[in-house]
């Protein structure tokens, strides 16, 4: 229902006569509010309102008025976007244009579909910072496509951090803030100059804590999903004529605890042939207290990054040098039943039973039931280091163009880690099933080795553009780039087994994008551009290494001489292929400085190909039965993005954005993934009633939606406003953001309910101090961010939901001088 009112509003603002509208007459502050936005999305300043792409921009007064200080925040305030963070953020995943990657992994050497920059730079951590301490002068989500421009992990689009500059003249900021839940947070910058106006500096660092608002059952006081975060910004500006030089940098200390997670197993749908059922059909429940163990504390993150520009102007164009290193770190222990008692695990007395206690087929004898904690452990260490080399035209308008080189290494380590407690066995027990695997005296720290591996990238690529006047209206923009992506795998240990070794493999992808805008009047542009969008394959990390039946021989021709069987594995399913989108899309921006007014609508169509899903592996190696990694589905896809902002009056500004996305998997794709919900133990088909199989047992997709996206996302704010004396200001704004149903998987039988979260934010303030009295989610509406199938330990796989804050409030007091 509320859907339907918002749409049909956009409509009605869509299609009603401006000259209806009265003239706002915009006094000093209302001015200052419709100062031209700016955007880097195309790697040069430019008027928002004229770049034909579809951009959200948040300036840093909007970042701090709508209160946005993590990515879930930005993601409510901008439809188009969603957000899912899983193990305590430690993996986060963006989605835009409701084009979810399938192929998820923990692995930082395994592009996202939306990448995350800060000043441009990429950004391998997808453990996302505080927003408020990272000092920023704006936000920009860039929809569509943006390969051509900002390469890797954009294969639906981008999000750029913009982080503040020095300026020629001394300012210092000092704020404070306390909240409920034992929010405290403090941030201080100083900038200006420091030798004249030769070099000016900037120098920020904050502090905050948050203790969740999630109740644990297992460590009362000390809720879930608060976070301890430091953050130091620096940056040092260097202007001698026509050479500028540029070195940012930032040092960031998070440790986020344990998530509000908890684990589904009462399922009602998906027989599995024993009279049970495999899956929840219907909306996922939220629970709140949920109930983890204190041992369990979550992702510990630690990374840094230095960045230098170098600029030379010429009069005619700009040489430029941007290199960037960073380090990352990452510590992840999470709880993997859910339950800080433990889950219930069967136990075979090897003095009673002997070795009938090690196997599965049939089960092994019971003798007790023993209730253990299981906790997995994950660390990630990553090295980046990139350099471009550009040249661009100095000129934004008639003839401009660009050429560059772009250099990009990653080395990545990464280990997984299990455990299930058998401190609480007794001498000759051992715990059945997989358990009996995972089963460690202190699994808390010292977990059984899972996977041990290194990953590598090394990308370079050529780009450039292009763009002149056809007309004195008509525009044509060219832009391109080519990327040589080179990947490499060192898998030491692979769940258990000894690893498949060392492999390395190249992609190519060529990414253009082609615009035309045509400039009906000075306020008033038509666009549309066809652009390319790629992510880069990979390695299947489980694939296994050519097998004999017999396991003394370790090669083909003794194997054979020998009187056994070969298994070799499929060559071509060791790695994937990239896969790629073309996206159509046409859109209008229009500025009515008039009636204080910008509104901007985008349509555009998405054909993705090569989708990299999980299929049936083809290999005649009896003993491998997983799905691996392949190139075998396609998504169609169509929607729209509809915004508007405006002053309203000389005391109230507003806005309303509403974006609508159908991603549909083409009829013939297959989700193989889904086997575990849909097949048996014994590799039957028993979920009949929720999936469509195909000949050969494969799970058909075709026409159902991507899971992991909403299909309708709406926003809303209004901010009134307004002097109290010659020296005070007052303003309320109100926010209103909302998000449709989202299905949890391609088989689309289980979904979040949709969530509606409003926020307030009350100041009064003079030129140098700001007082802020906010809240967040004021309806404490409760809803699932996340979710995903957990393995357990001896019986089917459950699912696994990460919850949202609920409520927040506080006050913070801002000074300047």
């Amino acid at each position: 229902m509320l859907v339907r009112y918002l749409v049909t509003g956009f409509i009605t603002l869509s299609v009603l006569p401006l000259s209806l509208l009265p003239p706002v007459a915009l006094g000093e502050d209302e001015a200052s509010r419709e100062e031209m936005l700016i955007t880097t999305a195309r790697k040069r300043e430019e008027d928002l309102q004229k770049v034909p792409v579809s951009i959200t921009t948040f300036t840093a007064e909007q970042i701090e008025a709508a209160n946005i200080t993590t990515t879930l925040d930005l993601a409510n305030a901008t439809p188009g976007l969603y957000f899912e963070a899983f193990n305590s953020g430690s993996a986060s995943f963006p989605v835009i244009r409701g084009l979810s990657q399938q192929n998820i992994s923990f692995d930082m050497a395994i592009d996202n579909n939306v990448g995350r920059f800060i000043d441009g730079i990429y950004q391998t951590n997808r453990n996302a910072p505080d927003i408020e301490l990272l000092d920023l002068e704006r936000i920009e989500v860039i929809k569509g496509p943006q390969n051509a421009m900002f390469g890797r992990s954009t294969f639906a689009g981008a999000i750029n951090y913009v982080t503040k500059k020095p300026g020629d003249e001394l300012e210092t900021k000092v704020k404070v803030g306390a909240g409920t839940d034992e929010d405290y947070m403090v941030f201080g910058s100083v900038s200006g100059p420091l030798i004249g106006d030769t070099l000016l500096g900037r120098i920020s660092g904050g502090y905050r804590e948050f203790d969740g608002t999630t109740e644990n059952l297992g460590n009362p006081g000390d809720n879930l999903g608060g976070y301890e975060e430091t953050t130091i910004n620096g940056s040092l500006v260097s202007q001698i004529g026509r050479f500028s030089a540029t070195l940012d940098g930032f040092y960031n200390d998070r440790d986020n605890e344990h998530s509000s997670q908890h684990l589904i197993s009462d399922f009602n749908c998906g027989m599995d042939g024993y009279g049970g059922f495999l899956y929840l059909c219907g909306d996922v429940p939220f629970v709140d207290p949920v109930d983890i163990s204190p041992d369990a504390f979550g992702t510990e993150n630690e990374s840094w990054q230095g960045v230098l520009t170098l600029e030379y102007e010429l009069e005619w164009a700009t040489l430029s040098s941007i290199s960037s290193y960073s380090d990352q770190e990452t510590l992840s222990l999470q709880d993997t039943d859910y339950t800080s008692g433990g889950q219930p695990h069967p136990v075979c007395d090897f003095n009673i039973s002997g070795p009938a206690c090690f196997g599965f087929f049939p089960p092994p004898p019971v003798s007790r039931i023993q209730d253990a904690n299981v906790y997995n452990h994950a660390s990630n260490s990553v090295e980046d280091f990139s350099q471009e080399f550009r040249i661009q035209s100095n000129s934004a308008e008639g003839l401009t163009w660009m050429a560059g080189v772009y250099y990009f290494d990653s080395d990545n380590n990464a280990t997984l880690g299990s455990g299930v407690d058998g401190s609480v066995l007794a001498p000759g027990e051992f715990y059945t099933g997989f358990a009996g695997f995972l089963a460690t005296p202190d699994p808390v720290n010292a977990p059984v080795p899972v996977s041990d591996w290194d990953s590598g990238t090394e990308t370079i690529a050529v780009f450039g553009q292009v763009g002149f006047d056809i007309t004195d209206k008509l525009r044509l923009d060219v832009e391109a780039r080519y990327t040589n992506e080179e990947k490499s795998i060192d898998s030491r240990l692979n769940f258990f087994a000894p690893g498949t070794g060392k492999a390395d493999d190249d992609f190519n992808m060529f990414t253009p994008r082609v615009t035309l805008d045509y400039q009906t009047t000075e306020n008033i542009m038509l666009y549309g551009n066809v652009a390319r969008g790629t992510r880069a394959g990979g390695f299947n990390g489980s694939y296994p290494l050519p097998t004999c039946s017999i396991p003394t021989f370790t090669d083909q021709v003794s194997c054979e001489g020998g009187g056994g069987t070969w298994y070799p594995g499929i060559p071509g399913e060791q790695t994937f292929d990239d896969e790629s989108n073309w996206t159509y899309e046409i859109g209008v921006k229009t500025t009515w400085p008039q009636y204080g007014l910008t509104a901007n609508l985008d349509v555009y169509y998405v054909d993705w190909e090569d989708m990299q899903i999980a299929g049936a592996s083809e290999s005649t190696n009896p003993s491998f039965r997983s799905t691996v990694i392949r190139n075998i589905g396609g998504v169609d896809s169509w929607g729209l993005e509809f915004d508007v902002q405006g002053v309203a009056a000389d005391f109230l500004t507003y806005g309303v954005a509403y974006a609508y996305s159908n991603p549909e998997y083409k009829s013939g794709s297959v989700d193989q993934g889904a086997a575990t919900t849909c097949i048996n133990f014994l590799g039957v088909p028993s979920g009949t009633d929720i999936c469509n199989f195909g000949p050969n047992n494969e799970i058909l997709v075709g026409g159902n939606q991507l899971g992991r996206m909403a299909e309708h996302q709406a926003s809303a704010n209004a901010t009134f406003f307004g002097n109290i004396n010659s020296q005070w200001r007052w303003s309320v704004r109100g926010d209103i953001n909302y998000s449709g149903d989202v299905y949890t998987r391609s088989i689309n039988q289980q979904e979040y309910g949709d969530r509606t979260i409003v926020n307030g934010r009350i100041t009064v303030e003079t030129d140098s101090l700001t007082i802020a009295l906010w809240g967040r989610n004021l309806f404490d509406d409760e809803y699932v961010i996340a979710n995903a199938l957990q393995p357990r330990t001896f019986v089917a796989r459950a699912t696994d939901h990460t919850q949202s804050e609920g409520r927040r409030a506080g006050i913070s007091l801002e000074y300047r001088f």
